[in-house]
């Protein structure tokens, strides 16, 4: 209103641009894997395909908490040389795995997403129960990484992660792509299913 009298505003409030570590998943569900639990018992349980978070957080090994992203990434206060165990709910509203399209519809590989991952820790990466990383950090404490290629059915799918933290807390940004590099903002991340 103000500008159609003839004033003029000078302001950067409308002319913000998001950064590439500013879009992703804002918050995951983790747990520590304690000293006395077994490994392999707990990655059979958490990585796999029938899992699921009651809308407590709770579950055989303890109550997961909510960690949020803050300045970019999603960062685990503590977990220097600690295991923890991250999962996110993602609800995609149309079909991306062309190996379930319907009769005469033809296969589209461009609906199929990738990841994009900045970590700094060692991780094995799971979604719907499918392995699609299993990764060692390098000397230089990161690394990004694209994963090609993430089938995600209709409806809800689940993420999780086995992170091995290292001599740094855990931080990650990990966020959907389509083929030509542009962020999926047509998916919703649930942190639990009621």
């Amino acid at each position: 209103m103000l500008s159609n009298m003839g004033a003029s505003f000078n302001t950067s409030f409308l002319s913000h641009i998001k950064q590439e570590k500013d879009h992703g998943i804002d918050s995951f569900m983790v747990l520590l894997k304690e000293e006395h639990h077994k490994l392999e018992e707990m990655e059979r349980y958490f990585l796999s395909r029938d899992y699921v978070l009651n809308n407590l957080g709770e579950g055989l090994y303890g109550w997961m908490k909510r960690v949020e992203k803050s300045n970019g990434y999603v960062k685990i206060p503590g977990s220097m040389n600690k295991s923890y165990f991250l999962t996110v709910f993602i609800e995609s509203d149309i079909n991306r795995d062309p190996t379930k399209r319907k009769a005469n519809e033809l296969p589209d590989s461009s609906i199929v997403p990738d990841i994009a991952l900045s970590v700094n820790s060692s991780f094995k990466l799971f979604v719907n129960g499918i392995c699609y990383g299993d990764m060692e950090i390098d000397s230089e404490g990161c690394m990004n990484v694209k994963i090609d290629d993430v089938v995600l059915d209709k409806g809800i799918n689940r993420l999780a992660m086995l992170i091995y933290g290292g001599e740094k807390d855990i931080e990650l940004n990990l966020r959907f792509i389509n083929k030509y590099g542009d962020n999926l903002d047509s998916l919703r991340y649930h942190m639990t299913l009621d």
